[in-house]
């Protein structure tokens, strides 16, 4: 259902981007659609760029200076801006593992998860949430990760399970790892950068765009 306002004959619903649940609003424009102000319905400019000028103004502003463009809100994951690491030491015997994976399930949550091979116990959860709030089946987007070593040292590396955009139909995840086999191996660091890029398979718009940093650390004792 369009929302019945049109601007040189377009309908709104075609000139802006829809408001998703959970996220900000925009101020209140004094214009409903079925008894409901247009700041329930359109997305805020925060979160995307501006359209042409509408003509239809609300408290001496045009609405394109309150709403996002159709086709340009992106929204960031709660996870956005953050560091998470997992480290491990050997001790006196013995080998020891670090892992950090980030992964998005096909039943539109996630989670950060860091192994850590002497730890009890050896895994725990540093964040989750939900990544598809769009109310549409999880199977209609896909994700691309751009993983970016920042630095290495040793037995360690990452591993990249969508270097190109790929359905989310499954659990997808990336992830830090290091190894040191014993007590004298060493240091075995990596940190990287990993942006985590969500599209809508159909029309191609990216709706949501966050990057963080994963490490994983695994140390000899001497």
């Amino acid at each position: 259902m369009t929302s019945g306002i049109a601007s040189k004959g377009v309908d709104l619903d075609s000139i802006f981007d829809p408001w998703l649940s959970g996220t900000s609003k925009a101020r209140a424009t004094g214009i409903s659609v079925a008894g409901s102000d247009l700041n329930n319905r359109f997305a805020p400019l925060i979160y995307g760029s501006s359209a042409a000028a509408t003509g239809i103004q609300s408290q001496g502003a045009d609405l394109n200076t309150l709403f996002a463009a159709k086709g340009t809100a992106k929204y960031s994951l709660p996870i956005n801006g953050q560091t998470y690491g997992a480290s491990e030491n050997t001790g006196a015997t013995g080998g020891a593992s670090a892992t950090l994976t980030v992964t998005l399930h096909a039943d539109g949550t996630y989670d950060v998860i860091a192994f850590q091979s002497k730890h009890v116990p050896s895994s725990t959860t540093r964040a989750s949430g939900t990544w598809n709030t769009f109310g549409l089946p999880s199977s209609t987007f896909q994700v691309l990760y751009t993983l970016t070593t920042v630095s290495e040292e040793g037995n360690a590396g990452s591993s990249n399970g969508a270097t190109s955009y790929t359905t989310i139909n499954t659990d997808v995840a990336a992830n830090t790892h290091a190894v040191a086999s014993s007590p004298s191996a060493g240091s075995n660091d990596i940190t990287c950068t990993l942006r985590i890029q969500i599209r809508n398979a159909s029309s191609g718009q990216v709706v949501s765009d966050s990057s963080l940093t994963i490490a994983a650390g695994a140390d000899g004792s001497v």
